[in-house]
């Protein structure tokens, strides 16, 4: 069975959902079961040869037929810096998707998300200033009961220096950037910027909503979003110089 040979990176809460949803019903592309795999950002993947990992994802693509793409999805890649170098060793010639969401609106959303299943316990304003503390005393960041994965909702808003471990080992023409915007708003142009970065057909899907997990703002959250979104202007600006990203 050939490589992995399409990796959807992130960010998390940004729609990467929808995204390997569309992608599945293309019939050249073959989404791993279940979407996110956690193969490289796994405790273990640093040491996994080459076989090792196929192996791995063996049972994911059970369901393979042959197409030109097999798809892993998982945001999370995108988060832990050394993974694209994982990535690139795994199969150099991967193709790379990342869908980037407006950091502060992501960070809310990841919030609820952890209040849904019940692992945050303290309100957003305390979740944002209590996060440093929460990821520096987690010496373990690939464990999947990490504090990096559980609350970092601010960190994860920092894509210019994920973007950046992403260009340093894989060329520009093997890395399409979206924005969930356009994704929602546009969704055909979306869907064939993504076709012609593969060289493939069109997509044929209809639009879907992007988001799951429906949540009401409240007054004082939605002032916290004013200010968090301030807080992210000298990132947003490094965005702009940097990839020519406008969130």
């Amino acid at each position: 069975m050939p490589k992995v040979n399409l990796f959807i990176v992130g960010t998390q809460k940004g729609g990467t959902t929808a995204l390997a949803e569309f992608m599945s019903l293309h019939p050249d592309v073959c989404v791993a079961k279940n979407k996110e795999v956690h193969i490289f950002d796994h405790e273990a993947a640093p040491g996994m040869s080459a076989e090792e990992i196929d192996e791995a994802y063996s049972q994911h693509f059970s369901h393979y037929g042959g197409e030109r793409y097999r798809c892993d999805a998982t945001p999370v890649y995108m988060f832990f810096s050394d993974v694209a170098r994982q990535l690139l060793q795994y199969n150099k010639d991967a193709k790379v998707i990342v869908l980037l969401r407006d950091p502060a609106e992501r960070a809310l959303s990841h919030f609820h998300m952890q209040k849904r299943q019940g692992s945050e316990r303290f309100s957003f304003l305390s979740a944002l200033l209590i996060e440093n503390h929460r990821l520096k005393k987690d010496s373990k960041p690939r464990c999947f009961s990490s504090a990096w994965r559980a609350f970092s909702y601010r960190s994860r808003g920092y894509y210019s220096r994920q973007l950046d471990a992403i260009f340093d080992n894989f060329k520009k023409e093997q890395v399409l950037i979206l924005r969930n915007n356009d994704l929602v708003y546009d969704h055909y142009g979306s869907l064939n910027k993504v076709a012609e970065f593969l060289g493939v057909e069109r997509f044929c899907c209809e639009p879907r909503k992007v988001f799951s997990g429906e949540y009401k703002k409240s007054v004082f959250q939605r002032l916290l979003l004013t200010f968090l979104r301030l807080s992210y202007f000298p990132e947003r600006v490094r965005l702009y110089r940097r990839y020519g990203i406008k969130l």
